[in-house]
């Protein structure tokens, strides 16, 4: 990566907000900004720097069309436009974009891309309208693809960091019986989520997990909190 001028990413950030360009140039400016701070990176994880991406995020908030700017970002290719792109989805508030998280979370992508769409992508549509946000939680754990599960379980994670989250019994209840047989990023999705639980509401996560079927998860959970505020065994 090259050593960051701050003077010019300040004007490339500037001319990207003053953009009134079709999507697809839009898109080739943010490639190119991409390009330039990744530097020779070519992972198959997001290399830009973090405060880098968050200033190109909030340089593109404002712009119009953000449904079809978020698509040619994805179309890019690289990781830190598709970073972006799961980002941008936040501008939309409407059902439709579960299935556009649900179609780009079953691509070959990091898992923080996943967590970006499960988390910061879904959050218009998650406020906009929280019921139906629900029942499609729902219908992704019941999904046999495990992506859709673990899309799942991040944006339930999302919604529990809220600050207008009540619906406590909701979430226990969607996740109820699902810490058995779980591998891989299902389990470290569902650890997460199960910590953000103890730090959002210790006595009824403790209850949850007593009652929970013994499993290796479980098991591991209840060690994990052991020593903690709750005592889960």
């Amino acid at each position: 990566m090259p050593a960051i001028d701050p003077h010019r990413l300040a004007l490339q950030l500037d001319n990207l907000r003053s953009q009134s360009a079709e999507p697809d140039q839009i898109a080739r400016f943010v490639q190119d900004l991409v390009e330039e701070y990744a530097g020779l990176d070519k992972s198959s994880v997001p290399a830009v720097p973090a405060p880098i991406i968050r200033s190109i995020r909030a340089a593109l908030h404002p712009l119009g069309q953000p449904k079809v700017i978020s698509e040619a970002l994805w179309k890019g290719g690289l990781p830190d436009l598709r970073l972006l792109a799961a980002g941008l989805l936040a501008r939309l508030e409407d059902s439709e974009v579960a299935a556009t998280a649900e179609r780009w979370a079953g691509q070959h992508v990091s898992i923080e891309i996943v967590r970006e769409l499960g988390g910061r992508g879904l959050s218009g549509w998650r406020h906009a309208d929280p019921a139906g946000f629900l029942v499609q939680i729902g219908r992704w754990l019941e999904d046999r693809r495990r992506r859709s599960h673990v899309l799942a379980v991040y944006a339930l994670r999302a919604r529990l960091k809220d600050t207008d989250f009540e619906d406590l019994p909701s979430v226990l209840g969607l996740i109820k019986g699902r810490l058995v047989g779980v591998r891989g990023e299902t389990r470290e999705a569902l650890v997460a989520l199960v910590t953000a639980l103890v730090e959002e509401a210790p006595e009824e996560t403790a209850g949850f997990l007593n009652d929970e079927e013994s499993s290796p998860l479980t098991k591991a959970l209840r060690k994990k909190f052991n020593t903690q505020a709750v005592r889960v065994v």
